[in-house]
């Protein structure tokens, strides 16, 4: 009661900051692509399945450990990492508020204007709080250590956000090389996780050989491209005026980088956050309207999205206000999918089999992520390789629904797509699958 009583506004900026985002969560949140993977990730790591062993993963897995704690903690329910979010959120919203007093709430609609629980956020709170270290234990002996660490705990929560955030760490360290033994420790920590669990070998192809064939898929929004040079600048202009003593502006811009290869909006706004905060902190009056138009553009985002989203029921793992296609896509299909239970393996080769499985009570695998860049270096060949070893020994049943190969963005494996429509016999289809089956009796 004496920490509450001595820190109440920073506890009521929590408390506010937590209730807002679960709401905007709740309601304006879509049930695709990466909500429903990290949340899948942290589900499974829950039941006592091995990350990058049992299941495929692009990124480092500290935030799916915390989700998997948090789902362990509140239930197998959407929200459980809702709640997750929420906490970042507000932890994200105590530390600006150290940092920039009441300016810190003209933040919180740009941290809600793409609601998408995710390891981002976590890196987002990661930066903000080695700023936080910097401007209140600059003089500390224990300061360069804690941020070592910090720094290594971005690193196993995302791997370039980690080695990005490593050279200002390092540049400005009074010594090196404990930093540097610092940053390791966590990562330390998690290969002897992996090793213990035989996933080290499979960690290195996701996490690391993976990325080769990701950054061959791009994705270039020229507005945000021009948008995120002018934040380059911006922040170049800083570091270079202050003869790259502003260790704030360098790590911003070092985490910055962050938006290559996807440059679109999601990302831009990850990217931005840190930036808009150094300039809320440096100017008083300038850049004023800009501040209005933030507020009116997510009005008009909520508003939007009010239009698509619905009440249901989502199996056991969630109930909650959700994206009404969604719904209605799955319940559609239900029959369809129902009728092949006997078959001893089934594949969803659409844009994201996640929802099939968790509507159906399935275990997630790695067949699950069929994307480029997340089944590690050149995977659609050893994944066909997989599949096709494993149904010519038992049964198998293809979900197969309209995937845009050729759209942009788009990273579905094509060669996947083609090996099972043109390797597999088609049995029958309805307005969004074609089913096709290795044995029809």
């Amino acid at each position: 009661m004496k920490f509450v009583k001595n820190n109440y506004k920073i506890v009521l900026i929590f408390i506010l900051s937590f209730i807002i985002t679960m709401l905007s969560c709740i309601f304006f949140t879509n049930l695709v692509g990466d909500e429903m993977w990290n949340y899948g990730f942290g589900l499974s790591i829950s039941q006592g399945m091995v990350i990058y062993r049992d299941f495929s993963c692009l990124q480092m897995p500290l935030y799916f450990f915390l989700c998997s704690i948090f789902i362990s903690i509140f239930g197998r329910f959407l929200y459980s990492s809702y709640i997750l979010y929420s906490v970042i959120t507000g932890l994200i919203m105590v530390i600006l508020y150290k940092l920039i007093n009441k300016k810190a709430f003209l933040m919180l609609p740009l941290l809600l204007i793409m609601t998408v629980p995710s390891y981002n956020y976590l890196c987002v709170l990661f930066l903000l709080l080695i700023i936080y270290i910097y401007k209140y234990y600059d003089d500390s002996k224990y300061r360069d250590i804690m941020i070592a660490f910090i720094v290594g705990l971005t690193f196993i929560t995302k791997q370039n956000a980690g080695i990005f955030l490593l050279v200002p760490c390092l540049y400005y360290s009074k010594n090196r090389i404990k930093s540097f033994i610092t940053f390791l420790l966590p990562f330390i920590v998690l290969v002897l996780y992996l090793f213990i669990n035989d996933a080290l070998l499979q960690f290195i192809d996701y996490c690391f050989l993976g990325m080769i064939d990701f950054n061959g898929n791009k994705k270039i929004d020229m507005p945000f491209v021009v948008l995120e040079s002018f934040a380059f600048i911006y922040l170049i202009y800083k570091l270079v005026k202050s003869n790259f003593m502003d260790k704030e502006a360098a790590y911003i811009l070092m985490f910055n980088l962050l938006i290559y290869p996807l440059v679109e909006i999601y990302h831009f706004i990850i990217c931005f956050i840190p930036v808009m905060y150094l300039i809320l902190k440096h100017n008083k009056n300038k850049f004023i309207l800009f501040f209005p138009c933030i507020f009116l553009f997510t009005f008009f985002y909520i508003i939007y999205s009010l239009r698509y989203h619905s009440f249901y029921n989502y199996r056991d793992f969630m109930y909650m206000v959700g994206k009404k296609e969604m719904r209605d896509y799955l319940v559609y299909n239900e029959s369809l999918v129902n009728k092949y239970d006997d078959y001893n393996n089934k594949f969803y080769i659409v844009n994201n089999a996640f929802p099939f499985k968790l509507y159906f009570n399935e275990d997630i695998n790695k067949y699950d992520l069929l994307l480029k860049g997340n089944m590690g270096y050149h995977g659609d060949e050893r994944y066909i390789e997989g599949i096709d070893n494993i149904c010519k020994r038992e049964s198998c049943v293809f979900f197969v629904g309209e995937i845009c190969l050729y759209c942009k963005g788009n990273q579905f494996s094509r060669e996947i797509y083609d090996y099972v429509v043109n390797n597999y016999q088609m049995v029958e289809s309805n307005s969004y699958l074609t089913v096709y089956v290795n044995n029809t009796n």
